[in-house]
Formats: structure tokens, sequence, C-alpha cells
């Protein structure tokens, strides 16, 4: 195991620490308006694959077949980027609190939060999971390793996306119209 792919493992752990803490932190509550469906079901069960994949060829080489020429410094880049959406993850989970739900669903409480990372940005866990993406594009020199969490992501994210803004436009309104033009999608509008 190289210290590259040491500390991609850390980087792992705290994605998970940190998901695990605002899961039982913030519970969903039971009233909710849910627009999920078997898209979204396969797209998280997919995604969880694509995240476990990285893990997995760290610990058992899986496809070493189709390994190509890695570069340290790419790699250590990627480490960087991980980082970044670690620390977006983190930050629009805490910006968030009890508002976050993996599904696609409004709590029946449910705020329109534009202050901290949502005042520039309207989807920054997905932000924040392309970014890791990406980083496995650096890390991992393995022609299917590397660009499946980003390929998961690219088949299926537009339309999430649009389910839940459409579930924001119905339960906000013109506050949520008025949110729109002030934010980007996945990149920060400044």
């Amino acid at each position: 195991m190289t210290r590259v792919e040491i500390v991609y493992l850390l980087l792992f752990v705290s994605v998970t620490v940190i998901r695990k803490y605002f899961t039982a932190k913030f519970k969903p509550e039971k009233e909710q308006l849910k627009q999920s469906s078997s898209a979204d079901r396969l797209f998280l069960g997919l995604m969880g694959i694509t995240m476990l994949l990285p893990v997995l060829k760290i610990w058992i080489d899986l496809f070493p077949w189709a390994n190509y020429p890695s570069n340290a410094g790419l790699q250590w880049l990627g480490n960087l980027v991980f980082l970044l959406g670690i620390y977006m993850l983190y930050r629009s989970h805490g910006d968030l609190g009890r508002n976050w739900n993996p599904e696609v669903a409004i709590n029946a409480e449910q705020n329109l939060i534009q202050s901290g990372v949502y005042k520039r940005i309207r989807h920054p866990m997905y932000s924040a999971h392309i970014l890791w993406a990406i980083a496995n594009t650096f890390v991992f020199a393995n022609w299917i390793v590397a660009p499946a969490m980003l390929f998961i992501l690219i088949l299926f994210l537009p339309q999430r996306i649009n389910r839940e803004e459409a579930i924001l436009k119905d339960r906000f309104g013109q506050q949520y119209l008025d949110y729109i033009k002030t934010t980007n999608s996945l990149i920060p509008k400044f």
C-alpha cells in the first residue's frame, strides 16, 4: 500500500464518519413529501458500489488488467481534490442540519437554506461527490475504478437534481425561484 493510498483510505473513512455523524444527529422525520423512485434506489446502490471500488482496489488490486501507468503528482492532487470535496460535504451537511434527507423528500418542517455553502450553490453535496469522483480519476490508474463514480454521477445526477428542484419549487414557490437566480446548481456563483 502506497502513501497516496493510505491517505485516500483516511479520507474515505472521514467521509463515512461525516455521513454517519449527520445521519445520527439529524434523522429524517417520518412526515415527508417523497419523490423517490426505482431510479433513485438504483442510483444510490450504484453510487455505493462505485464509492467502495477504490477501497477494494487498494486492498485486493481489483481489475489489475485495467491498470495503466500512474503519476504520483496527479495522485496527490487527487487526494487534495478529495479533501476539498470532504470539506464541501461537511459544510453542506452542517448548513442543512435537520433539512438533510438521503431521499428526494421534503420534511414537514423543512426550511429553505440559503446561507453557508448554500448561499452560492444549490447542490453542494452533489458537488462534493463530483469532486470525489474527479479525485478518483487522479488517484487510481485503472480504466474501471478511476471513472466509475463519475460515470454514474453523469448518468443519474441530472435527473435527480431536476426532481429535487421540482419538489423544492412546489414547496417554496417564488422564494425558491428567487434563490435559483442568485445561485448555480453545482458550481459556486460569485
